[in-house]
């Protein structure tokens, strides 16, 4: 850089002018002028061009800069990689032969030392800069050291994430056997149209059919059955959860079943009251309103089917006259299995809104009494404006929590417990149950429902003459709100199953995920929208057979029976004592209080008017238990009984007239109330 330097400064400098002939004073000052401005001319050129050269120098330096910079990382990520290689050659070398490698070098230092150095290596000693080869070095060994640790990190990393990824690997291969059995191409499930996975749906559900048959070496069911519940859940729109629970009911198939008939709408069914109308009549009536209808069912003679209306069904004016009421017909069910006879005490422990409330009305003929309890107030309105609207007159309405009731009053024949639930049998009527109900939530329920059902037969009188009987019903299809809530009512209480009298629904289950239930469970029923084109339902009846268990449990009161041997012979004594007690009072004559008054006033006999005296009856008790305690001690101070004889027996019959015959005013006057 110096010596070019110098070589711009010399070019940069004019070259002296050649030395001018002698001439005369004006040529001299002419060529004088002339000369002074082609030096200026030229000066100037040369300027212009020592610039342009200067630059292009520049452009010219910096490429080459540019290319040496280049050139030597290039060489120097060669070198690191070589270097890298020779160092694992080396350390391989090494472990091998550390005996011969410290020959080699000892020889080879000891050559070194011996060869004369070169004069261009001579050169390079003073001309190059040790330290700068030095630093270079450094930061080769440098590099080699990153580059080394990057790829130890590197592999560390690499390991933690195997660990971190078996998990999903896992599920990954589940995925992978599944989109294998159907032909699905490997991208993401959640962006599926409904189509397709209506389509996948069917297809898992055929293969799990007949899985033995169907299933290829390495399938699952498992994972067929996950792949079933994620599509059900976000096809309609459930929880999980639900999904899960309704594949420990049904069987797949019935399982996609019932959720499809949940999207569906229930018919419309009125029940006739036949309080005020006759189902014939009425249905001739609306018939001719533009209502297509036609019987329920061949198991209730009140119902109707309603399919098409050109009126509004609840606004015509036989509804506001109260001849029919809009009624589900699972809600039938119950008060048919309840059977409740005229002149009878019945509960609805949970009343609202009165359908069944009436209906239990309609079968006592409007008779005997029946206390309508609801435990929310603001829904018993709708229960005494319906029980108005059909002439219902035999109605208590009461706002009670259902678990009080045997404390408020009891003695009840028969006992109706609709109990509440999660609702999940009509989920057609309202759709947030499928994302607003959890299993937590099911089974707090259950929790209330065990309460109420325990209450339910304790406010059940089982001495009745036609009764004794409850029917316990809930509109869900969980088996923790119905056949575990029944289990729990036999083990706590002194209750058995019975026929419910009326064979409308499947029968209730035995078994459940591991859960054994009493066989007469088996009694009650189930309905279902997909088979019956019901409201899903369970009603269960049951009959009590005693107070054990129950608040009104001798065992719990205090009254335990205990174990008493009885002389017969006391016994013979008591009933002597009878005898000669209804001997003592005879019948009272029927006489004027006119007559007895003047009778009295004549005699002047103030004893025979006061008749207000009265004896204590418990003296000739008294006397009596004495005769025969001391009878009992001479017998016991005798050496050997012996049996009495008739006439003996008689003669004691004879006396015992006789002493009572001592004081004949007292016992007279003696009244039959006093007795009771």
């Amino acid at each position: 850089t110096a010596a070019s330097s110098a070589k711009r400064r010399k070019s940069r400098q004019p070259e002296p002018a050649p030395p001018a002939p002698a001439s005369s004073s004006e040529e001299v000052e002419e060529e004088h002028i002339f000369e002074e401005e082609e030096a200026q001319a030229e000066s100037s050129s040369a300027e212009e061009v020592v610039e342009d050269e200067d630059e292009d120098e520049d452009d010219e330096e910096e490429g080459e800069e540019v290319e040496q910079e280049e050139e030597q990382e290039q060489e120097a990520d060669s070198d690191e990689e070589d270097g890298a290689v020779e160092d694992d050659e080396e350390e391989e070398e090494e472990l091998g032969d550390d005996d011969d490698d410290d020959e080699d070098d000892v020889e080879e230092s000891d050559d070194e030392l011996l060869r004369p150095a070169s004069k261009g290596k001579n050169k390079a000693l003073f001309t190059e800069d040790p330290l700068g080869e030095s630093d270079d070095e450094d930061d080769e060994n440098d590099a080699r050291a990153g580059f080394r640790k990057s790829l130890e990190s590197d592999s560390e990393e690499e390991d933690g994430m195997e660990l971190e990824g078996e998990d999903d690997e896992d599920d990954d291969e589940k995925l992978a056997t599944i989109r294998d059995a159907f032909g699905i191409e490997d991208e993401d499930t959640e962006n599926d149209d409904p189509e397709t996975i209506k389509t996948r749906i069917k297809e898992v559900v055929g293969l799990l059919s007949n899985f033995r048959n169907f299933a290829q070496k390495g399938q699952s069911r498992s994972d067929f059955v996950e792949q079933l519940v994620r599509d059900c859940a976000k096809m309609h729109g459930y929880l999980p959860s639900l999904i899960e629970m309704f594949l420990n009911i049904f069987s797949p198939a019935e399982m996609v079943e019932f959720i499809e008939a949940n999207e569906s709408p229930r018919p419309v069914v009125i029940r006739t009251n036949t309080i005020k109308a006759r189902r014939r009549e009425l249905a001739k009536v609306l018939t001719g309103r533009g209502v297509s209808l036609e019987p329920l069912a061949d198991w209730s003679n009140v119902g109707l089917k309603v399919f098409e209306s050109t009126v509004p069904i609840g606004a015509t004016p036989e509804y506001l006259a109260g001849h029919y009421i809009l009624q589900s017909a699972s809600s039938f069910c119950p008060v048919i299995a309840l059977d409740p006879q005229p002149g009878e005490r019945i509960l609805d422990m949970a009343s609202a809104p009165g359908g069944k409330t009436s209906y239990i009305a309609q079968l006592m003929k409007n008779t005997g009494l029946i206390f309508a309890n609801d435990h929310n107030k603001d829904r018993m309105n709708s229960t005494v404006a319906n029980m108005a609207r059909l002439g219902i007159r035999n109605t208590i309405h009461c706002n009670y929590d259902g678990r009080a009731f045997p404390k408020v009053v009891g003695g009840f024949d028969r006992v109706l417990l609709d109990s509440p639930c999660s609702g999940l049998g009509v989920i057609q009527r309202d759709p947030s149950v499928k994302l607003s109900r959890t299993i937590d939530d099911i089974r707090s329920t259950a929790y209330l429902q065990k309460q109420l059902i325990l209450a339910a037969i304790d406010s059940v009188n089982y001495r009745s003459a036609t009764g004794g009987y409850i029917v316990y019903s809930t509109c869900s299809v969980a088996v923790e709100e119905n056949e575990m809530v029944v289990q729990y009512a036999l083990e706590k209480r002194d209750v058995k199953i019975v026929d419910a009298g009326i064979d409308v629904g499947r029968p209730g289950l035995t078994r459940y995920v591991g859960h054994r239930f009493h066989p007469s469970l088996s009694k009650s029923r189930r309905l279902y929208p997909h088979v019956h084109n019901m409201d899903g339902f369970f009603y269960v009846k049951l009959k009590k057979l005693s107070n054990k268990g129950g608040p009104h449990d001798p065992a719990l009161l205090g009254f335990t029976p205990q174990s008493t041997t009885i002389d017969t012979q006391d016994m013979e004594e008591s009933d002597k004592f009878d005898e000669s007690d209804n001997l003592e009072q005879p019948k009272p004559e029927k006489t004027n209080k006119k007559g007895a008054k003047k009778g009295a006033k004549k005699h002047g006999d103030k004893e025979s008017s006061a008749k207000g005296k009265k004896r204590p009856r418990s003296s000739a008790k008294d006397s009596a238990i004495k005769n025969t305690k001391a009878n009992q001690d001479e017998e016991q101070a005798e050496p050997s009984p012996v049996k009495k004889s008739k006439s003996a027996n008689a003669e004691e019959k004879a006396k015992t007239p006789a002493k009572a015959d001592k004081k004949p005013s007292a016992k007279v006057e003696k009244k039959t109330p006093a007795k009771a």
